[in-house]
């Protein structure tokens, strides 16, 4: 497990209240993008988080764009959380 410094991680939760997201490098392997999306309860606080590791492939397999899977992260959080009451 990786420290995190709390300044950091509060800059990293202030970030996703404003963008509504997460992408970062990982902190672990490199060349990996995390990227994350709250799932919101009927409150409108998260009560989880989707998320998913993007790698760029280097072949010439085409694989969805990092816009495109962030957009399909997304509209999956957007239903979990209006099946959590979320409106």
């Amino acid at each position: 497990m990786l420290d995190v410094e709390p300044r950091q991680l509060k800059k990293n939760v202030d970030e996703v209240a404003r963008n509504g997201h997460a992408q970062m490098p990982s902190r672990q392997i490199r060349g990996v993008s995390n990227i994350a999306f709250p799932v919101l309860g009927s409150a409108g606080h998260a009560v989880a988080a989707l998320n998913i590791p993007y790698i760029e492939r280097i072949d010439k397999k085409v694989p969805p764009s990092i816009a495109a899977a962030k957009e399909a992260l997304q509209q999956g959080a957007t239903h979990l959380s209006l099946l959590m009451g979320h409106v």
